[in-house]
């Protein structure tokens, strides 16, 4: 099958294993998960604490969670599934680790690869979620991009398996136009590795705790900061403001509500959910404002 992909095997190795996180370390080396950190698409990790990592300012060693550990676990079980569901496809285990032919630093490790029913190839690409997606989430779609260009193939599934008992299926085609804006945001991420340049600030929290990391010590002495001193706290008086009025919005909807579970706004004959009402069992009334919403 090496003859089919634009790409070279480097080796085979058990998930985790010390020879399977060799082939994801070195001179700025971009993995599929790695390229949706630094185009800023993660959750858990930004650009600037990838950055970090790669130049050695903080520990680089991935710490398995539990989920992690049972999406390895569940993945074998969830292919089989599958593959029972959809027995016109061919699933290829045991892909191993490849790297582009033309940028060794570019590196591929797909759960699996498909025989597709015309006799194509395919990435296969395994998730497990709690929350239901109806849409494959930015990260994981630019992991597979990756892999589908590092391995020179034009296509992809993601299975996902939700909440243990939903399995849902995502086709994923090549774009040519989408993966030449990743890439270059994979470049200029590694010109910055490179030249040992910090990339551009984001607002996440995830490099906010990374920074805090960077000077752990306390000299008593001071800095000049100019501007950034007075954005700074613009910028704390702004919040301040913000989360007052936002208290003041909090308590007067959980007023409105009494005991109600949630509110809702009506447009156009449609009720939206805006907002929950929810009780701990210490009695502890919390309030949830839906994000990302347009009512």
């Amino acid at each position: 099958m090496k003859g089919y992909f634009m790409a070279k095997l480097l080796g085979n190795f058990e998930s985790g294993s010390a020879e399977w996180l060799a082939l994801r370390e070195g001179e700025a080396v971009v993995t599929g998960t790695l390229a949706g950190i630094v185009c800023g698409w993660s959750q858990w990790e930004s650009p600037f604490t990838a950055w970090a990592k790669a130049t050695g300012r903080i520990p680089s060693e991935i710490k398995q969670s539990l989920a992690m550990r049972f999406g390895q676990v569940f993945e074998s079980g969830i292919k089989q599934v599958w593959s029972e569901l959809n027995p016109e496809f061919v699933i290829h285990d045991d892909v191993g680790t490849w790297a582009h032919d033309d940028h060794d630093w570019a590196r591929a490790n797909p759960d699996g690869l498909l025989t597709y029913p015309d006799g194509s190839l395919g990435i296969l690409e395994i998730k497990t979620a709690r929350v239901p997606f109806d849409e494959v989430p930015l990260n994981y779609r630019a992991q597979v991009l990756w892999y589908c260009w590092v391995m020179g193939l034009r296509k992809a599934k993601l299975v996902a398996l939700f909440s243990g008992n939903d399995l849902k299926e995502f086709d994923i085609e090549f774009d040519d136009f989408e993966f030449a804006g990743m890439f270059s945001a994979v470049e200029r991420w590694r010109k910055c590795v490179l030249d040992d340049v910090k990339p551009e600030w984001d607002g996440s929290a995830n490099t906010l705790e990374t920074v805090k990391l960077l000077n752990p010590g306390v000299q008593d002495s001071g800095v000049d900061l100019g501007d950034l001193g007075i954005s700074v706290q613009n910028a704390q008086s702004e919040f301040d403001l913000a989360q007052t009025h936002l208290n003041e919005m909090k308590s007067r909807t959980l007023d409105a509500l009494g005991d109600s579970k949630y509110g809702y706004v009506e447009v156009s004959g449609e009720q939206y959910v805006v907002c929950t009402r929810a009780v701990n069992r210490n009695g502890v009334v919390s309030l949830s404002i839906k994000k990302g919403k347009n009512v």
